[in-house]
């Protein structure tokens, strides 16, 4: 239950992964996607350099200040953007995202494996069928996430969800934390 849980928590950021860098630089720069490339650029670099970073000085002991740190960059970038809503934030907040979430993977993915080990272990059934359970928490996720965007922006305005929704997203993943510490 617990893993089920946290994949619904990852698939509420992940929805977003693709396509959001791109709606927010539109809106804001217009005409000026050229920026999009640079700052999508400069925030793989970072968070590859982070990545090989925190992978080669960190234990298992660490995955979870890892996954702590990952939200906390994320909700800091979403809040940002909400507050300000300007070029400079939300190129910011893409940055602190394309930072964010590989070290939530970095961290999330030894968690999700010791669940499942843990799990096949004490039951002696087969790990497919938690990965499939894993899989559905992550659809329900980003239906969830990908639903409440896609709403407030239908009902409301584009602008509002892209300012709001992700900071209100991003401090619901943060109850994930308590939620991944209790499962390990």
């Amino acid at each position: 239950c617990g893993l089920l849980t946290l994949s619904v928590f990852k698939g509420v950021v992940q929805v977003f992964q693709s396509a959001l860098p791109v709606m927010l630089v539109m809106q804001m720069l217009g005409d000026r996607e050229h920026v999009l490339g640079a700052v999508q650029s400069a925030g793989a670099l970072i968070a590859a350099g982070l990545v090989y970073l925190v992978g080669r000085n960190t234990r298992p002991c660490h995955r979870l200040g890892v996954f702590g740190v990952a939200l906390v960059i994320y909700a800091f970038g979403a809040g940002l953007n909400a507050c300000w809503f300007a070029p400079w934030s939300v190129l910011f907040f893409v940055v602190c995202f394309l930072v964010s979430q590989p070290l939530a993977e970095l961290a999330f993915s030894p968690i999700q494996l010791l669940v499942m080990d843990r799990a096949v272990r004490r039951d002696g059934s087969c790990g497919y069928a938690y990965l499939c359970g894993y899989e559905m928490g992550l659809y329900a996720g980003r239906l969830f996430g990908g639903g409440v965007f896609i709403g407030v922006a239908l009902f409301f305005s584009g602008v509002l969800a892209l300012r709001y929704v992700l900071i209100a997203l991003a401090l619901l993943q943060l109850v994930s934390l308590p939620v991944a510490r209790a499962v390990v």
